[in-house]
């Protein structure tokens, strides 16, 4: 697995450098546009951003605040997620395919059935993650002090 997070340099960014807010709408608008290519959403404000079942397939999502946003659904396979804020969000039944999370936080995320497979949770913050269900087939992950009930 590629570590995209330092191939592109990737670090947490500052607050006067988080790119402004953008809706559900334009979001549409970026991906009708993008013509296959990368949809390059580094940093942007998704926060409480209802994204549900949208192909996000390879979008560069680093640093971007995702907390409390709805990705119920949506599909982010092999999309860079490195440093990104996806705290409180909703990613049940997300399929996230080869995804890069190194270093993102997911408290309090819920990924009920979704399919985390060959995705990269190196140094991912899993505080209170429900994966009730979730496929973490070929998942890269260290689990320091991690509780994992039966």
């Amino acid at each position: 697995m590629n570590d995209i997070c330092f191939e592109l340099n990737v670090e947490p960014m500052s607050q006067k450098e988080i790119k402004p807010d953008l809706t559900r709408s334009d979001v549409i608008k970026l991906i009708a546009v993008a013509n296959k290519q990368p949809l390059d959403l580094m940093g942007v404000n998704l926060s409480e951003v209802d994204l549900s079942n949208l192909n996000l397939s390879g979008a560069l999502l680093a640093r971007a605040n995702l907390s409390g946003a709805d990705l119920y659904g949506a599909c982010l396979n092999n999309a860079n997620l490195c440093y990104a804020d996806l705290s409180g969000a909703n990613l049940s039944c997300a399929k996230l395919f080869n995804a890069d999370l190194t270093h993102a936080n997911l408290t309090d995320a819920n990924l009920c059935y979704a399919a985390l497979i060959r995705v990269n949770l190196w140094e991912t913050n899993l505080t209170n993650a429900d994966l009730y269900r979730a496929n973490l087939t070929d998942a890269v992950a260290v689990l320091t002090d991690a509780y994992l009930p039966k």
